[in-house]
């Protein structure tokens, strides 16, 4: 592709697919994280809601085995000009089965309330942002940190350390980075799980601030000991950022919608995760590589220190909300604990 025209357009149309491709991951991660929150049972929704949030570190964890096995299968020759599509045929599989549970799923009663008060709007999107656009920054701003480190840790990382020529720095074959990416997958499940488990005991606000403040630290403290270029400290530095990652994101699913209302809560929580994956995941592909070309892996590390510091101060800046109900019930009653969501 040496055509400059060719290759613009190219570029241009990737990015584009990636942008759509994002708005509908968000639009799907909203709906169902309102299905299992508006289902859960009182006192349950962090642990119901944090089946979607699994949903990352499973897909990290067997899209690395799928491609650890395929490139162990064939030559590297053969995984470069064909292997690789093997993993993207697969999923085709789950494809199929989300469309199907997505066309036979029934709507939630919160909904089915709203809908029978007439409190259905024409223009969502106008009126979240209106009404709610507080709301809609902060959760934003409060999933930046764990965008970029997600984003990071399974993208940038994977060129970061491996042999790629002009692109690994640590040097570690391309196995080890695959295996890297498989506990990886299975910590992040790890740390969900419990993060979301105890944001029914403590709070969701305080097992966010744990998980970002954390980070501040980690970003950098993992780049330090992956700098050996060893696999141990490897998979020891991109589990801990998995951690930091997965403590956060873990309660987000029961969090967001607790924070809107009910007649445009898929929109608002819908908007909010989007908002943060633009500023989280976008960013750190396109700042990490020139950072650790000026000031080494450490670069990077400091960065995630600065979205962890901006996620900080929005989860401050919000309001616990478990004990919220978000059942379609009547208008909260200020001063009370339901009241967060105005």
């Amino acid at each position: 592709m040496n055509c400059p025209v060719l290759r613009t357009s190219t570029v241009a149309v990737l990015v584009t697919l990636r942008a759509l491709q994002g708005l509908a991951v968000g639009g799907e991660w909203a709906g169902a994280a309102l299905l299992t929150a508006e289902y859960a049972p009182s006192g349950k929704r962090g642990l119901y809601s944090m089946f979607p949030q699994l949903g990352p570190g499973v897909a990290l964890a067997m899209s690395s085995t799928t491609f650890l096995i395929t490139a162990l299968a064939m030559s590297p020759e053969s995984f470069a000009a064909w292997g690789w599509r093997i993993p993207f045929l697969l999923s085709f599989v789950l494809v199929a089965v989300g469309l199907y549970i997505r066309l036979n799923i029934e709507e939630t009663p919160a909904f089915k309330q709203s809908t029978a008060r007439r409190e259905q709007v024409k223009l969502p999107f106008v009126e979240a942002l209106r009404d709610q656009w507080r709301q809609v920054l902060l959760t934003g701003g409060m999933l930046t940190m764990t965008f970029g480190v997600f984003y990071t840790s399974s993208v940038y990382l994977t060129s970061h350390a491996g042999q790629a020529p002009g692109v690994g720095v640590l040097g570690l074959s391309r196995p080890t980075v695959l295996v890297g990416g498989i506990i990886a997958g299975l910590v992040f499940c790890v740390a969900v799980i419990t993060s979301a488990l105890y944001s029914d005991r403590i709070g969701r606000r305080r097992v966010l601030l744990v998980g970002t403040v954390a980070s501040m630290i980690v970003g950098p403290s993992a780049f330090l000991i992956m700098q050996p270029g060893s696999m141990l400290s490897f998979f020891v530095g991109i589990s801990l950022l998995m951690v930091v990652l997965g403590i956060p994101y873990g309660p987000a699913a029961a969090y967001l919608p607790e924070l809107f209302h009910t007649r445009y809560r898929y929109t608002g929580a819908g908007m909010g995760y989007n908002l943060g994956g633009i500023l989280g995941g976008a960013l750190p592909l396109i700042v990490a590589p020139p950072l650790a070309a000026e000031f080494g892996g450490i670069g990077v590390g400091f960065y995630l220190t600065a979205l962890g510091l901006i996620s900080t101060l929005c989860v401050l800046a919000m309001k616990d909300t478990k004990d919220v109900v978000i059942d379609g019930g009547p208008p909260a009653v200020p001063g009370t604990a339901a009241a967060a969501t105005s």
